[in-house]
């Protein structure tokens, strides 16, 4: 016995290798990328039609027009394929067991398949959810990032709309003193030091935002 199991492509009009340890590497390249279809196989068939599809001599089945001189180039002559069902009954795949002659499947090795197509399912549909699991955490993680620089940029504005509404503010009084019939230039030293250092303050945040 040589077991195969292939996933459904995205697309969902093809099959991708998934696992087949026994199998020729050949036969595993050539079948990887293949349409399903109603004569494509025993898994091609068995994904397209979501039910179970057995071959017993491959030599002398429709289904393997295409693709029986690459199944015997490789001495594979019975295939019995069943589709892999998610919990909901969504066709995932297939898992296939070859053998070397042609061969009925018993009700032992009927049951064997049924329990080994079931456990595929689990695997398959656990893989798929660690995989959305894993590209939901690096999602929220690159939020989380965008949401923090946000946050920063904003305080950062507030720091610099401070330092341009003190600099106004002592801007004003400057002016206020110049309108006085005779102003003394010493009042002037307190609201043009405060103006320097509010310009400095400011031109520190920019420098710190251009260098994050």
């Amino acid at each position: 016995m040589l077991c195969s199991v292939l996933l459904l492509s995205e697309d969902g009009d093809h099959v991708r290798h998934g696992a087949a340890p026994s199998l020729p590497p050949e036969y595993v390249q050539a079948i990887d990328g293949s349409a399903i279809g109603p004569k494509h196989g025993s898994c091609g068939t068995a994904i397209y039609r979501g039910e179970p599809v057995v071959v017993t001599d491959i030599l002398n089945d429709p289904l393997w027009e295409d693709y029986k001189d690459l199944a015997v180039a490789n001495g594979l002559r019975a295939c019995w394929s069943t589709p892999i069902l998610s919990g909901r009954g969504k066709v995932l795949g297939s898992f296939a067991m070859y053998y070397r002659e042609p061969r009925t499947p018993t009700g032992e090795e009927a049951g064997l398949t049924e329990v080994a197509t079931r456990i595929a399912g689990l695997a398959i549909e656990r893989h798929a959810a660690k995989e959305i699991l894993s590209r939901t955490q690096a999602e929220l993680a690159q939020a989380s990032y965008a949401a923090s620089k946000g946050k920063a940029a904003a305080s950062s504005v507030d720091e610099i709309n401070q330092q341009l509404e003190a600099i106004l503010d002592n801007a004003k009084k400057c002016l206020e003193l110049l309108d006085e019939d005779k102003p003394d230039i010493a009042s002037f030293r307190g609201p043009l030091t405060n103006i320097a250092k509010n310009g400095q303050q400011a031109l520190n945040v920019i420098a710190r935002i251009r260098s994050s």
